[in-house]
């Protein structure tokens, strides 16, 4: 069995549209970027976010496509894909310690018994 992570980048899907985090990219940083309110400006620089940064649906599911049918990552396991290829995490996402409190409270969150932990 091969288990890899695989990072769809910046998808502007409707699951997005309820996320703080992804309105803060393109809101809030706008208008802090140009100190006023949302302005013509400011809508430019939403558009070029939109066309320069952000993948469509289609683009986002080639990583996770190619991880589950391309023969030539088969048998690759424990790594990270970004637009099918490997690449290194970030430094916060090899950070050990960060790691464990992830890990702890996702236990918490999702009540999980000693006798269902696995590893």
């Amino acid at each position: 069995m091969a288990v890899n992570v695989a990072n769809p980048g910046l998808i502007p899907t409707e699951m997005s549209h309820d996320c703080s985090a992804f309105h803060g990219l393109l809101g809030a940083d706008a208008q802090r970027l140009f100190h006023t309110k949302v302005t013509l400006k400011s809508l430019f620089f939403h558009k070029i976010i939109y066309n320069f940064m952000l993948q469509t649906p289609k683009e986002g599911a080639q990583t996770v496509i190619h991880l589950a049918v391309a023969d030539e990552v088969a048998h690759v396991t424990g790594e990270y894909f970004s637009d099918c290829q490997v690449v290194k995490p970030s430094k916060l996402a090899q950070d050990e310690e960060m790691a464990r409190k992830v890990w702890f409270v996702s236990k918490k969150l999702v009540d999980l018994r000693p006798d269902e932990i696995l590893c």
